[in-house]
Order: C-alpha cells, then sequence, then structure tokens
C-alpha cells in the first residue's frame, strides 16, 4: 500500500486492501491488528471480509485473511500422540542434517600430497611434500566478486 495518506477514510483503505493484486488473485493478505483496529475497526474489518465470503484469523497480532470463499481447515486441532510426533520430528531431523550436509562444504582443515596421487608407503611417503588447505564455502571466502564488469560495449 504505497502513497497513503497520514489520514485515510476507512472506506478508501478497505477498497485498497481489498483491491490488492493478492487478493485479486485469490491469495493471502495479512495486515496488523493495531492498524487496522486504528483505521477502520474490527467490526467494520469482519464485516467487510464475511461480505466478501473470505475467511479471515487471528494471530500473533497480525490478521491473516484468504481471499477465497471455499472453507478454511485449522490443522493444528489434529490429535496426534507424542510417540508419532517424535517420529515425525526426528525423520524430519534426519532429512534435514542430510540436505545440510550435501549442500554445505566442510570447513575442515585437509592435508593434500603436493607430488603424485593416492597414497605411499616407506621412503616414498618421507620424499613427498604436503601442504595444508582449507575447505570454505565460496559465499564465505569469497565475500566479493573477483572480477568486475566494465561499461558495456557501443552503450548499450
Amino acid at each position: 500500500m504505497k502513497d497513503l495518506p497520514d489520514v485515510i477514510s476507512p472506506d478508501r483503505w478497505i477498497v485498497q486492501l481489498f483491491s490488492a493484486k493478492a487478493a485479486a488473485e485469490g491469495g493471502i493478505l495479512r495486515r496488523k491488528v493495531a492498524v487496522v483496529e486504528r483505521l477502520v475497526g474490527r467490526q467494520r474489518f469482519l464485516f467487510e471480509v464475511k461480505r466478501r465470503g473470505y475467511h479471515a484469523v487471528e494471530n500473533a497480532g497480525q490478521f491473516v485473511i484468504f481471499c477465497k470463499t471455499e472453507p478454511v481447515t485449522q490443522l493444528s486441532d489434529t490429535k496426534i500422540s507424542s510417540k508419532t510426533f517424535a517420529k515425525i520430528f526426528e525423520s524430519f531431523c534426519a532429512a534435514y542434517r542430510r540436505t545440510t550436509r550435501n549442500r554445505m562444504p566442510s570447513r575442515a582443515r585437509t592435508v593434500r600430497c603436493a607430488t603424485g596421487t593416492g597414497t605411499s608407503v616407506g621412503a616414498n611417503l618421507k620424499a613427498r611434500t604436503s601442504r595444508a588447505s582449507s575447505n570454505t564455502p565460496s559465499a564465505i571466502a569469497n565475500p566479493a566478486p573477483v572480477q568486475t564488469r566494465g561499461p558495456a560495449e557501443n552503450g548499450i
């Protein structure tokens, strides 16, 4: 809601709220309860939501408006035993650990052979030199790009 004056009439605020792109596409709107109560009042707001056939819920100082006329089902009322919840939570944590491990390179210190490949035994081991390197994610190691681009050719 850009370019709103300091004082706006309740009718104009309601029109702007429900003419938002998300409302027109059947999406979700969210507004602070304090702002709604200050500008239009709770009763007027709920009347306008109901008049359009939409649904609204309140949580943590926010109104969430579902801009569709289909019924809304609250899923948190579903009864889940503590054992079932523990199993679900554990499987979620395991899946999260797998994806985190696969996407983030190790930041551990590794030692690589400077000459040759693989491992060696005996005298060859002493002859080889090694160097230490640290594997860090590129986002941490290079916060800024190494190469910079100049202006486009031919003024394009």
